[in-house]
């Protein structure tokens, strides 16, 4: 494993952390003033929107099953297979998930600017 695709499973791991411990200055380094989520269930996210929905979303415990990075450049994507237990608005969000997530190296900090969301087994 490369440095590059090292720095980017830690700062996965760092962006559910911070989920969890709703650490907003933590998420605000990691997602790109660009970033957008894309969901089937939610459709089209931007940053703001994804901060704001934090609050609302309350992470008990993940994990990431499976994650493949391959690293381009300054360039990253990320394809995992990740569960987790949680509610959003106290409703039930325990799941596990299809995730892509595009990454881009700028300056000396890598920072995510889309992730593409769907649920494992959904059609």
């Amino acid at each position: 494993m490369d440095q590059a695709e090292q720095e980017i499973r830690d700062i996965q791991q760092r962006w559910m952390e911070a989920g969890i411990l709703k650490d907003e200055p933590v998420l605000e380094t990691i997602l790109a003033d660009e970033f957008v989520l894309i969901s089937a269930r939610l459709g089209f996210v931007d940053r703001n929107g994804w901060l704001a929905m934090g609050q609302d979303y309350d992470l008990e415990e993940f994990e990431y099953l499976e994650s493949d990075i391959n690293v381009y450049g300054r360039t990253a994507i990320s394809n995992s297979r990740y569960c987790q237990k949680a509610t959003v608005s106290g409703k039930d969000l325990s799941v596990e998930f299809y995730l892509t997530d595009v990454w881009v190296k700028q300056g000396e900090r890598w920072q995510v600017v889309t992730r593409h969301s769907s649920i494992a087994g959904s059609s």
